[in-house]
């Protein structure tokens, strides 16, 4: 449970908002106080969180709401050549809620579909 390499991470971010974080074999695990889901191949994926990363509670929360609404989610490593081929990509935790990524690397993104659909699915189901 040790998050010195996000607390690290993040205070090197400089001017971005969120950074993305890799395991020891480069595939990208989850942002520095984030979880990662992108659509890649018209597939919604999420990285598989067995050995490294947080499964948090907010993410949790969108994979069992995936579930419910019968919107197909696969948990499978994320390779960062893959990551950045992806046509959506948000990250999330419980403060935040959905965060859509405009852009990785030098690559603009826009916020698709699927993006939008679960974040107005969340905003359905929690009351403020």
């Amino acid at each position: 449970m040790n998050r010195l390499e996000q607390v690290m991470a993040a205070s090197r971010m400089g001017a971005f908002d969120e950074a993305l974080m890799c395991d020891m074999n480069g595939d990208v695990i989850e942002g520095t106080r984030t979880n990662l889901f992108a659509v890649i191949n018209n597939e919604l994926q999420t990285p598989l969180l067995n050995e490294v990363g947080i499964k948090g509670v907010m993410r949790s929360f969108i994979l069992s709401l995936c579930k419910h609404e019968g919107i197909p989610v696969k948990e499978n490593a994320i390779r960062q050549d893959e990551l950045i081929r992806a046509s959506e990509i948000f990250v999330c935790n419980g403060v935040l809620g959905i965060w859509p990524v405009k852009q990785v690397l030098s690559t603009p993104l826009r916020v698709g579909p699927t993006t939008l659909r679960l974040a107005n699915l969340i905003k359905e189901k929690i009351v403020c």
